[in-house]
């Protein structure tokens, strides 16, 4: 999701933070125009990805191979795409809503959960829409919690819903200071949402844009949200979870946004940067991360214009990043 906190001089710390190893080798796939704002990416089971914009009411499609673009899906009464997730075997689940993008403010009432199928046709289908009615600006997005509801973020509120796809009613579910912002302070808390369900259906991981953390928390108790790391990456974004059956050691690939780099974190607590720094142009504003179906690859979206202006002068438009992770794992 986008930083403000660029426009307001945040200040940026890297206390837990250090550079462990070599550069990894990446690669850029694709890169959009300047003012496009790229902000979520999903990897389908054929290898092919997904993105999302918030300058634009479109699902993306990239070819990781050749670079190839193309617009799979167009929502209607919208100026946004936000979250993704993947519902079940190539369905999608796409947060849709209308974004003031100069106050970058949400438009309520305007938000909800689309599902794109990809299963039966050369062409995907729109088949289903769950309005979110009473969201502020629905961010981050993930599937599923033991009654197979998606869980969406309300940035602005604070606020994580559960959204019933069979029924339609969406109820929030974990809320408080953890998930908040500051009162007239940097106006997103809980960003990006990530789960494995496969691995342990109660642990959902979150970011707090406003706290500069990644958090843990337990959706059978609720009130056990453990941080993971932080309060020192003020602006985190999205995030790759990274399953135990690939690593022991590594947890999670984390957007840092208003950092221009890519983090590692580990198991138990400590913080790497693989790529970037806070005066490059390497990884200008990084929104979000997903790993490749084998594991040895992270895509990385970059936020291009929407996001830093690099030593307040260089900006670009957003690119999509491979990069090699093997030896990160």
């Amino acid at each position: 999701m986008l930083m403000l906190g660029r426009a307001l001089a945040l200040s940026l710390t890297l206390v837990s933070a250090t550079v462990a190893f070599a550069s990894p080798t990446y690669r850029t796939i694709t890169q959009f125009p300047n003012g496009t704002f790229v902000e979520n990416i999903g990897v389908r089971h054929d290898g092919s990805l997904l993105l999302t914009t918030l300058t634009g009411p479109e699902l993306w499609s990239v070819d990781p191979h050749t670079g190839s673009t193309s617009i799979v899906a167009t929502f209607p009464n919208a100026t946004s795409t936000v979250g993704l997730a993947q519902y079940s075997l190539d369905i999608w689940a796409v947060v849709v809503g209308q974004i003031n993008m100069s106050a970058f403010e949400g438009i309520p009432g305007t938000f909800g959960i689309w599902l794109v199928d990809f299963k039966h046709t050369k062409k995907p289908r729109v088949v289903k829409e769950v309005p979110v009615p009473a969201a502020h600006i629905l961010n981050g997005l993930a599937c599923c919690d033991i009654r197979g509801r998606l869980l969406a973020a309300d940035s602005n509120a604070g606020i994580i819903y559960a959204v019933d796809v069979d029924s339609g009613v969406s109820e929030p579910l974990l809320s408080g200071p953890a998930f908040e912002h500051p009162v007239g302070g940097f106006p997103l808390g809980v960003n990006g949402v990530r789960m494995l369900p496969k691995e342990n259906p109660d642990a959902l991981f979150f970011t707090n844009s406003a706290g500069a953390v990644l958090s843990r928390v337990s959706l059978s108790s609720k009130d056990e949200v453990q941080s993971v790391v932080g309060p020192d990456f003020a602006g985190v974004d999205d995030f790759a979870l990274v399953p135990r059956a690939l690593s022991r050691k590594t947890l999670a690939f984390v957007a840092f946004n208003n950092g221009n780099q890519l983090l590692r974190v580990t198991r138990d607590g400590k913080t790497d940067v693989v790529l970037g720094a806070q005066d490059s142009a390497v990884l200008p504003g990084p929104s979000s991360a997903q790993l490749s179906n084998d594991g040895h690859t992270l895509y990385v979206t970059t936020s291009g214009s929407g996001g830093n202006l690099i030593n307040g002068t260089f900006s670009e438009g957003p690119r999509v990043i491979a990069i090699d992770v093997q030896h990160l794992i």
